[in-house]
C-alpha cells in the first residue's frame, strides 16, 4: 500500500481554519479545551508579522520532523483521501504552544512532534519586539 503525503506549511495565512477548527478539534495541551488561536498569555497572536517565526534548518528539515514523527489513526486508513489541518502558536520565546488538529493524528506522534520541534524555532518579530504567530499545517493524505 502506498502512502503520499503532500504538507503545505500555511503560515499566517489560516483565516480559513478556525471554521474546520470550530466543527471538531481535538485541544492535545489543553485536553477538553477550547482551541484558542486568537490570544495567549493575555496578549494577541499574529498572523502576519515583519519577521515571521522560522525553524532552525529551515522549512524543508522542519517538513522532515512532521514526517519522520505524525502517525496517523487506523481508521483513516480506510478514506482514500485525508484531509489533516493541525494548528499551533509560536509564542514569544520559540515554543510551540496551543497544538490543535481536527482529525486522524495520534496522540503519541503529537508528543514527539513536540519533542523534537522544541526549542527549534526562533520566534516572529513586529516592531523588533517578539511576538506570538499563528502557524497553520495543511497535510494531504492519500491511502492506497
Amino acid at each position: 500500500m502506498k502512502l503520499l503525503i503532500y504538507i503545505t506549511l500555511l503560515l499566517p495565512f489560516y483565516s480559513f481554519s478556525q471554521d474546520i477548527y470550530d466543527k471538531g478539534i481535538i485541544n492535545f495541551q489543553n485536553e477538553g479545551l477550547p482551541c484558542n488561536l486568537d490570544s495567549l498569555d493575555g496578549e494577541p497572536v499574529f498572523e502576519i508579522t515583519e519577521e515571521p517565526a522560522s525553524y532552525e534548518g529551515g522549512s524543508g528539515k522542519f517538513y522532515k520532523a512532521v514526517v519522520k514523527t505524525l502517525q496517523y489513526v487506523p481508521e483513516l486508513k480506510h478514506n482514500l483521501n485525508n484531509k489533516i489541518y493541525i494548528t499551533f502558536i509560536i509564542d514569544k520565546d520559540g515554543n510551540v504552544r496551543n497544538l490543535c488538529t481536527n482529525i486522524g493524528i495520534t496522540a503519541k506522534s503529537i508528543n514527539d512532534f513536540l519533542a523534537l520541534t522544541a526549542n527549534k524555532w526562533t520566534p516572529a518579530k513586529e516592531k523588533g519586539n517578539n511576538v506570538h504567530q499563528k502557524m497553520v499545517l495543511s497535510m494531504h493524505i492519500r491511502f492506497g
